[in-house]
């Protein structure tokens, strides 16, 4: 347990949980972190006052600890208000703050991933797929985002990194190609590999508008 003090607040106690699976907030997360522990993409969800009845003026921090991106996710009525390109949190170690300013309205404040600037530059994530211990040369995978919807333009690469498990850039000798079925929430992604088969993990990146 940590103490704070935030400008003339009082001091507070936060206690820290620390998840390793997709999640939804729970009564006991008031006024506390969540922090988000996985290596591959995840979620965490803010329920509807009918199943969990924070008090309004509750604020819960919400931290990337891991490298799998974390999405924020809104329950069934739940509106979250933000000013960014999407609910996911920009990088590992980002903070979040939500807001409850209503029965089913939030607010998220914080370190989220942000739109294209004037630069030219734009959001790239990262994360892995994983093809099994059985060699295949196709499998398909259900990424999650919160921010994609039917209606998205997803656009999929290699990374040049070695995912779990290996040691070097395995796209240096393997030839990917890359179909994507956008949904609400999540795509399909069906990767082909013409020139053999393939077991293990591999990263890749996405953007999307």
């Amino acid at each position: 347990m940590a103490r704070t003090q935030v400008a003339n607040r009082q001091l507070l106690d936060i206690i820290a949980y620390r998840k390793t699976a997709n999640y939804t907030l729970a009564i006991d997360d008031k006024d506390a972190l969540i922090e988000m522990n996985l290596a591959v993409a995840n979620t965490l969800t803010v329920p509807p006052d009918s199943s969990v009845a924070f008090p309004i003026g509750t604020e819960i921090l919400i931290s990337q600890y891991g490298v799998g991106v974390t999405t924020i996710t809104a329950g069934a009525g739940v509106t979250i208000n933000y000013s960014a390109l999407s609910l996911n949190l920009a990088n590992q170690f980002s903070f979040v703050t939500l807001l409850k300013i209503g029965t089913d309205e939030w607010y998220a404040l914080g370190d989220l991933e942000q739109a294209a600037g004037g630069s030219g530059t734009f959001s790239v994530t990262e994360t892995e797929i994983d093809f099994g211990t059985t060699p295949v040369t196709e499998k398909s995978f259900t990424i999650t985002n919160g921010a994609i919807t039917t209606s998205s333009l997803v656009m999929v690469s290699p990374s040049g990194k070695a995912a779990t498990g290996r040691v070097g850039n395995d796209y240096s000798w393997e030839t990917f190609s890359f179909s994507v079925v956008p949904g609400t929430g999540n795509f399909e992604l069906t990767a082909n590999c013409s020139n053999g088969s393939v077991v293990g993990k591999r990263k890749i990146l996405y953007t999307y508008s």
